[in-house]
């Protein structure tokens, strides 16, 4: 397996799509850093360091999508996966050396994305204001965040054959998946209680609160914080907001995801039928 993991990493290296998505990446997060730089100046806003920093776990993501869909649908096309087979190399083994392929790309997309925030960013808004190490820690998870966005198009990559069917199939799933992942987000993050300017019948002006009605009681919320931990999309999101409630548990899901949608990408590809 080793052969194939050195010859697909060669191929990583040499690939278009690849270098495409790294340019992107760059582009994107340079245009976010000048975009929230421009609010600050404009609108005397606080800019955390710190969600800028993280935002790869969300990036890292949609550049997956894009790249494991095109470089690992072009195994098809080009007859690459047959031909390894004809030489007697297992589906186990080719499976395993995509998947490595995969992460390998991912945790190089989340490098440049760290190093491009940083060298913008930390003179536009400084340096962490939290903790150093809660940081690494939410990076960490990130990272690991990683590894599961690569064990899902790979597993959707291998088993689908079409590049353009597999493309389309991976981009909407990371767009509906951030789109549900934002409404939990949101229904979380409403306050228990609402305050404003209540006008009385004379004419005068007090400040008065009442209770949010959007607000979500105890056992929803474990709902809801349960979703999010194990939706990939929705640890990204909480892991750019700082929002990550339980740490623990949801490095876990992601163990376990990858541990599973790797198990079950091996197995349909083994009962694939390659024509």
């Amino acid at each position: 397996m080793s052969k194939l993991i050195h010859s697909g990493l060669v191929r990583v290296r040499k690939n278009k799509v690849f270098w495409c998505c790294i340019i992107c990446a760059v582009i994107l997060t340079v245009a976010v850093c000048i975009n929230q730089y421009s609010i600050k100046r404009n609108f005397n806003a606080t800019i955390v360091f710190d969600k800028l920093f993280l935002s790869f776990a969300v990036l890292t993501g949609c550049m997956l999508a894009i790249f494991s869909s095109l470089f690992l649908g072009t195994e098809y096309s080009d007859g690459t996966v047959r031909n390894k087979l004809i030489v007697g190399h297992s589906r186990y083994s080719i499976y395993l050396a995509n998947f490595l392929c995969c992460v390998a790309s991912g945790l190089f997309f989340d490098l440049i994305c760290i190093l491009t925030i940083s060298i913008i960013g930390i003179p536009m808004f400084g340096f962490f204001k939290n903790s150093p190490l809660i940081v690494a820690m939410l990076a960490g998870m990130g990272l690991l965040l990683t590894i599961l966005y690569a064990a899902l198009f790979t597993m959707m990559s291998m088993v689908i054959t079409s590049r353009s069917v597999n493309g389309i199939l991976c981009l909407l799933l990371v767009v509906v998946g951030t789109i549900v992942a934002g409404i939990l987000l949101a229904r979380l993050q409403e306050p228990e209680f609402i305050s404003g300017i209540v006008i009385s019948a004379d004419g005068t002006q007090h400040m008065d609160g009442w209770s949010n009605p959007l607000y979500l009681k105890p056992e929803v919320r474990a709902i809801y914080e349960l979703f999010m931990d194990i939706l990939p999309f929705g640890q990204g999101l909480m892991i750019v907001d700082g929002a990550v409630m339980h740490p623990f548990r949801m490095a876990l899901f992601s163990i376990l995801e990858s541990v599973l949608f790797t198990m079950i990408g091996i197995w349909l590809f083994e009962k694939k039928d390659l024509r």
